[in-house]
């Protein structure tokens, strides 16, 4: 406590009160996630640059496509899974593009989503990935449903079966695209329901361009496609 009383000082003298008080809804935030984060057993709070991670990926390709690390909030993955409503989880393969420390695939897991696949490009953030997931796995059964995959989203091939597929704003448009064409063909090889949900959705043009989707759910910071089948 008398740490956090001296931060809070220290930062007043910088800011000043009026400074400071605009922040506190984010510390509040930032002290909840982390609570959130210890109930699960695991760690995937702060944000991590791109330069941070490349090291880790040295000769990938679209290495300069990428986006920093941040996980979402709690309440916006909760609000994005009502937002595409309905559907039902158990019928669904869920992919995270983007997994980096895994947060969303825990919560994914817990929702019952029978197989949940999470590609993250960094190998850094993917051993996060790993921890976290062995760490939820020794708390709940429903972990082993998740798989972890090292690789570029570009040129990853989803699995047959209906897909509930996660963007945090992950990758440029460059990747999306590719990433776009690659679920399209195989909506065309084998048709399935696709639901796909972009949060912080900077390249929402790419998404309202595929012609395989429809735009199902619309508001600030959030966009919920799907294809026509049911």
């Amino acid at each position: 406590m008398q740490t956090f009383v001296r931060k809070v000082v220290r930062q007043v003298r910088i800011d000043g009160v009026f400074g400071v008080a605009a922040k506190v809804p984010l510390w509040l935030r930032g002290i909840r996630e982390a609570k959130l984060d210890r109930e699960l057993g695991i760690n995937t709070t702060g944000q991590v640059d791109v330069a941070d991670s490349a090291a880790s990926a040295p000769d990938c390709a679209h290495l300069s496509n990428a986006v920093f690390y941040a996980p979402l909030a709690f309440p916006k993955f909760h609000r994005l899974i009502r937002a595409a409503q309905p559907f039902d989880a158990a019928g669904y393969t869920f992919i995270d593009y983007g997994a980096g420390k895994g947060r969303a695939l825990v919560l994914a897991a817990r929702l019952g989503f029978p197989r949940i696949v999470g590609i993250e490009l960094f190998a850094s953030l993917h051993a996060d990935g790993l921890a976290n997931i062995t760490a939820f796995a020794a708390r709940d059964p429903r972990a082993g449903s998740i798989e972890l995959l090292c690789m570029d989203a570009a040129v990853y091939r989803p699995p047959p079966g209906n897909l509930f597929c996660y963007f945090y704003n992950p990758f440029d448009a460059v990747v999306i695209r590719k990433v776009l064409t690659a679920l399209q063909a195989a909506h065309e090889a084998a048709p399935r329901r696709i639901i796909v949900a972009y949060s912080n959705p900077v390249h929402a043009a790419v998404f309202d361009g595929a012609r395989f989707l429809r735009l199902h759910h619309r508001e600030e910071g959030l966009r919920i496609y799907a294809n026509d089948e049911s």
